[in-house]
């Protein structure tokens, strides 16, 4: 029975890395996996071969091996496994924005599979509410792409429209899990902040301004990347005035768009 029992646990955790290897992408938390179930193999093998065979006292080290391989792997799995959970945490949030917004999927902009402009007024009016009655703001940010017309008018709407909905899922992901992320217009879109002051609105814009600043856009099986510019207007606003927190950041970010280009004609060293 131990020959089976030893043999039947060494053959279950091969058959976990191999399942490891074709279901996970690279990473960190793979690597942990796979490490720690590495040397559960070794150590259940290790045990096998010694039911099996009998080495003379001087070649009979797979007792040391199997006694720090079990611990070592179950201490490497234990991480890997504890960063795993982290991972589905992280994917369980973006899950259940989805969630939310695919709940009302008449309102889904099919471009780049967020709310569109009326799923937005229908949530900004929902979070100014609930933000009031606890005495709490409401921010809005509004993101727009920089040279969006240049981009399509040299790659094509079809590329275009690739960039929106990819530039769609990285604003999603940077993100926290209560704020709901909508295509404005066009190439603009709008980031509903619940229960967020200005100062704390500007930390997210600000976030998110470097995030699509680092995001290389591919063109097709091209080497070459592009790197999209955002403009993001902010605004906030405590009484319950939807409309009036709309106008405030497209003014916002419309002041942005005029200093920048500002700054890009002058050529001057200090931002307006």
């Amino acid at each position: 029975m131990d020959i089976v029992g030893e043999g039947g646990a060494a053959i279950f955790s091969l058959s976990w890395i191999v399942l490891i290897l074709s279901s996970r992408p690279t990473g960190p938390v793979t690597n942990y996996l796979m490490g720690g179930l590495v040397l559960i193999f070794a150590s259940t093998w290790q045990d096998f071969l010694d039911e099996v065979t009998h080495l003379p006292e001087t070649l009979n080290w797979g007792s040391s091996l199997e006694s720090i391989a079990m611990p070592l792997g179950i201490i490497v799995l234990t991480i890997g496994l504890y960063q795993w959970r982290n991972e589905q945490l992280a994917i369980r949030q973006q899950l259940l924005k989805r969630e939310r917004l695919f709940r009302n999927h008449h309102l889904i902009d099919w471009v780049t599979q967020v709310g569109g402009a009326d799923y937005l007024r229908r949530q900004l009016s929902i979070a100014m509410q609930s933000a009031q009655s606890h005495s709490q703001p409401t921010s809005l940010l509004l993101l727009d792409l920089d040279d969006f017309a240049h981009f399509n008018h040299r790659y094509g709407a079809r590329e275009g429209d690739r960039l929106l909905h990819e530039l769609g899922e990285l604003l999603m992901l940077n993100l926290r899990r209560n704020d709901i992320l909508c295509r404005y217009a066009g190439d603009r879109y709008a980031a509903i902040l619940p229960s967020t002051d200005a100062r704390s609105a500007a930390l997210v814009a600000e976030q998110l301004q470097l995030a699509v600043a680092h995001f290389a856009f591919h063109l097709g099986e091209q080497a070459d990347a592009y790197f999209p510019r955002a403009t993001i207007g902010a605004a906030t606003l405590s009484q319950m005035n939807p409309t009036a927190l709309e106008e405030r950041a497209n003014r916002s970010l419309e002041w942005k768009k005029r200093c920048r280009d500002s700054f890009n004609t002058l050529q001057t060293t200090e931002p307006c």
